[in-house]
């Protein structure tokens, strides 16, 4: 499976886009600087064989293939990976699992490597490109002596140490490379909560101003659906509930007043024992009955009041003339005539 270009949008450790085009044959060599993302850019293309391989949520990437003359394209968005045969469907392409990825990419060791162990026949193309297509072994055999078995050996053992600790620094390199990729993820999500919490913010008083308008405008319609004579008001409303509240209370105590004094009408007119309404000829005669009744009470209030002041002159002659209490006496008109004759002469 071919490169044939690749696009990257946005991936940890890249700054701006940028594609690369790997047409043509050969090899196609990226250098730089460390922290280019030399490094990146292989994960990348790891990352769109396989979904849990390469950087994931600040990852997008399109690259496209060649596989048995046929195009292939695939694209990644986060953690999901869709692939497009030709111009046809969308199906994936049969890759291996992703545990044996280490299998498909050669690390500075495999091309570097002259042993029986690496890749001969790589890493003498390489050395005879990077020597101007000469042979070196060739030219070296042809100008010097043969090299003993165990000529170079403390060499190779540096080298071997020096391979070790290349390996180490790579895979320290990876490690470090790994934890950049994920501070990048972690200050992207950063900046997304933060964004979010900002927007939350106004959300918020969006939510609350439209809870305001439609407050309003219920106020509005309750306004409308108003009476028209309300136009008339003059401020003094207040003033004259007042006034009209006041003359309702006179009014319920008045009511109240009323009440009680029927109350007292029921309670006489049941202690009157009265059936009914009295005739109006028979309420004029009682009541002549009664003006009589008032006037002989009178009459008689005044005859007892003369009989106490006879009694009165009469306690007084009887004194002069020596008798005894006339308060035990009963005196009655026609026994003792002859001596209120005497009383009403002496008198006179």
């Amino acid at each position: 499976m071919k490169l044939l270009r690749l696009a990257v949008d946005r991936l940890p450790g890249i700054n701006r886009p940028f594609e690369i085009e790997a047409a043509g044959a050969g090899f196609h060599v990226v250098f730089g600087p460390n922290g280019i993302g030399k490094s990146s850019i292989c994960r990348a293309v790891e990352g769109l064989y396989w979904e849990d391989r390469g950087p994931t949520r600040s990852t997008s990437v399109a690259g496209e293939f060649e596989l048995d003359g046929e195009t292939w394209r695939g694209e990644r968005e986060g953690a999901r990976i869709r692939w497009r045969q030709g111009d046809g469907q969308n199906v994936s392409p049969n890759l291996p699992p992703s545990h044996s990825s280490r299998c498909f990419f050669l690390n500075l060791r495999s091309l570097i490597d002259p042993s029986r162990d690496g890749t001969v026949d790589i890493a003498s193309e390489i050395r005879r490109q990077m020597s101007g297509g000469f042979d070196l072994d060739e030219v070296a055999s042809g100008l010097f002596a043969a090299v003993t078995p165990g000529h170079g050996r403390p060499e190779r053992n540096h080298f071997n140490k020096a391979v070790e600790d290349v390996q180490e620094v790579v895979r320290r390199h990876t490690e470090l490379q790994r934890r950049a990729d994920e501070l990048g993820d972690l200050k992207t999500r950063l900046r997304e909560a933060e964004t979010a919490t900002r927007r939350l913010a106004l959300v918020e008083r969006a939510m609350g101003l439209a809870c305001r308008r439609e407050e309003l405008a219920g106020v509005v319609e309750r306004i409308r659906a108003l009476p028209g004579a309300l136009a008339n008001l003059t401020g003094r409303e207040v003033e004259e509930v007042e006034r009209q509240q006041a003359q309702v209370d006179r009014f319920a105590e008045r009511a109240r007043s009323l009440e009680r004094e029927l109350a007292e009408a029921r309670e006489a007119r049941r202690k009157s024992r009265l059936a009914g309404p009295l005739d109006q000829a028979d309420l004029g005669a009682w009541r002549e009955n009664a003006d009589e009744l008032e006037r002989i009470e009178v009459a008689l209030a005044a005859a007892r009041s003369e009989g106490d002041v006879a009694r009165g002159r009469l306690a007084a002659a009887s004194y002069a003339m020596g008798g005894g209490d006339v308060g035990n006496v009963a005196l009655t008109l026609p026994e003792q005539s002859e001596l209120f004759e005497l009383l009403r002469s002496s008198q006179a």
